[in-house]
């Protein structure tokens, strides 16, 4: 509902999570932007989230469908949103607290892949306080 989304703050608030516990997520400036608009649009229709759980599903496989990606789903995209930002280096409480978990081992467990890059990397880290010139690839 829309009297969930803090236009001004920019952030969401979550109610009746699986933790029973309410949880206010920011926004970025785009999807405030895009919030909006959608608010806009749905004045007319009875809120944002009207029949909203079908409509998505539908999208969702016609977006599918159109980018040749079948075997994508809807969770994916939590996932990705979750490995993205310890990839740019956020720190793990932080993505905890994002996706709503309130076990640290939940969140590593399920969204924290380790490529070899990221082992060189590491490497190269700890080489970099011996090491002058720190790593080369």
């Amino acid at each position: 509902m829309w009297r969930d989304v803090d236009f001004d703050d920019g952030s969401v608030t979550f109610r009746h999570t699986k933790t029973r516990r309410n949880r206010t997520v920011p926004l970025t400036d785009e999807t405030v932007t895009a919030l909006r608009k959608l608010q806009a649009q749905t004045r007319q229709i009875g809120g944002p989230f009207r029949d909203m759980v079908d409509n998505v599903y539908r999208q969702w496989r016609r977006i599918r469908k159109k980018a040749k990606c079948s075997d994508v789903t809807i969770h994916n995209l939590r996932d990705t949103c979750a490995t993205r930002p310890f990839e740019r280096g956020t720190a793990p409480k932080v993505v905890m607290k994002l996706l709503g978990h309130t076990n640290l081992s939940t969140t590593l467990r399920h969204h924290v892949e380790v490529s070899d890059d990221d082992l060189r990397d590491a490497v190269c880290r700890l080489s970099a306080g011996y090491n002058e010139r720190g790593c080369e690839r």
